[in-house]
């Protein structure tokens, strides 16, 4: 399996895992990397969000900024 495989398989993984709670804990993971000063980590969550919401579509009223 690919690196962008893999990516795609855990972007799904853990929307199986966290449900309708996947955008607070993507936001949690995001943040937590930012303040670390995490580059490389915030800009695989960042990565990660992009296939996420890939994955399950904006929901009403969401901007993709």
């Amino acid at each position: 399996m690919t690196s962008e495989q893999e990516r795609w398989a855990f972007a799904s993984q853990l929307i199986d895992i966290h449900g309708s709670d996947i955008g607070r804990f993507m936001t949690k993971r995001f943040y937590a990397m930012l303040e670390a000063g995490d580059e490389s980590g915030r800009r695989f969550w960042e990565d990660i969000a992009e296939r996420v919401l890939a994955l399950t579509g904006p929901t009403t009223g969401a901007k993709r900024q």
